[in-house]
C-alpha cells in the first residue's frame, strides 16, 4: 500500500493482482465503485454545454 500526499489530503493507493486485469474498484472515502472492461468496445457520448 502507497500513499500519495498533496497540501491538504492523503490518498491510500491499494490494489491486488488478479487474473481478470482489467477490473477496477475506484474507493471514495467508504464509498467502492466497481468498474469492468467490456469486451467488446460500447460508444459513449458525453452532452457539451456547447450551445
Amino acid at each position: 500500500m502507497d500513499n500519495i500526499h498533496d497540501d491538504h489530503r492523503v490518498f491510500e493507493v491499494k490494489y491486488i493482482a488478479t487474473e481478470l486485469a482489467s477490473d477496477v474498484v475506484i474507493s471514495v472515502e467508504d464509498v467502492k465503485f466497481y468498474l469492468h472492461k467490456l469486451e467488446s468496445m460500447v460508444s459513449f457520448s458525453f452532452p457539451t454545454n456547447a450551445q
